[in-house]
């Protein structure tokens, strides 16, 4: 009853990676679901699937996705992959999962020889290690075709950063931190402590997890209300233009702002950020597609 989810939604993730695909003229997709994380990876497949091919059907869009196949992945009773079927070389492959289950998915690829025109990692399968561990499989002969969908502009942004700086026991790992969700980690606890610390001063007596739940709640009421209010000042307008979320306020001592924005939805979801398509270079950092875009807002440039 009380989520709080500071990365984009899914729906998101969805639209990019559709996006991407069609732009670069994918019209044909294989999905992998992974069975590890069974609510993430069905809710991005719907998504995708919304957005790659009811929506440009909808629209009359001559050119409109085809799934050709949804492979579950991960599981304890699932078999080996059968790549050479369905890796044609105008295919696209989309790995829905978390991180063992990609990188062993493109272990069977590699070993099996396919052919897919673009491969896209989603965010579940982001950690510290993901880039050496796909450049030792993928070589970097063949690395052009692999791509990421993670929800930052950059790899480490001056927030991030910025927390690193003012903590001497993580100067020697920063590697560690250049491409994984610590800033949203980062940004949730900060959150954490200001409602709790607001809250027992309102409530003291209450329990700490009854504060956030509280807290969480409100949020999304108020969110739902708002959105209801727009859509009844606003009759026979598609509810998709209704705004989307209250905002809050994270103050942040380490970042280059005294504060950062989110606005969060009736679902508890961060509608204001979006989500990026990144590729794996020689060296085992990951850039982003349309870095000159957002040179500005990072802390190291791509």
């Amino acid at each position: 009853p009380a989520v709080l989810r500071l990365p984009p939604p899914n729906d998101k993730q969805a639209e990019n990676i559709s996006t991407f695909l069609l732009d670069s003229g994918v019209f044909k997709t294989v999905i992998l679901k992974d069975l590890t994380n069974e609510t993430y990876s069905t809710d991005l497949i719907e998504n995708f699937r919304e957005s790659y091919v009811q929506e440009q059907l909808t629209k009359d869009a001559p050119n409109f996705g085809e799934i050709v196949a949804t492979v579950p992945i991960g599981g304890k009773e699932t078999s080996p992959f059968l790549y050479s079927a369905l890796s044609g070389g105008e295919t696209g492959l989309v790995i829905a999962g978390m991180t063992n289950s990609a990188i062993e998915t493109l272990a069977q690829a590699k070993a099996s020889g396919s052919n897919f025109r673009s491969i896209v990692l989603t965010d579940g399968a982001v950690d510290e290690y993901l880039g050496k561990r796909v450049k030792r499989i993928q070589n970097e002969k063949i690395l052009d075709n692999l791509h990421l969908s993670f929800p930052s502009p950059c790899p480490l942004d001056n927030a991030l950063a910025g927390y690193i700086a003012n903590a001497p026991d993580l100067q020697d790992h920063i590697e560690d931190f250049q491409f994984t969700h610590a800033l949203f980690v980062a940004d949730g606890a900060y959150i954490i402590i200001d409602v709790l610390n607001a809250g027992t001063v309102n409530a003291a007596t209450e329990p700490g997890s009854k504060i956030l739940v509280d807290f969480i709640q409100n949020l999304k009421q108020k969110a739902e209300e708002e959105e209801n209010a727009w859509i009844k000042r606003n009759p026979g307008i598609p509810t998709v233009s209704a705004p989307k979320g209250v905002g809050i306020s994270i103050k942040l001592p380490f970042a280059e702002k005294s504060s950062r924005d989110y606005k969060i939805d009736k679902f508890g979801n961060n509608t204001n950020a979006d989500y990026f398509i990144y590729k794996l270079n020689a060296n085992s950092k990951w850039h982003a597609i349309e870095a000159n875009k957002f040179e500005k807002s990072c802390f190291n440039k791509p």
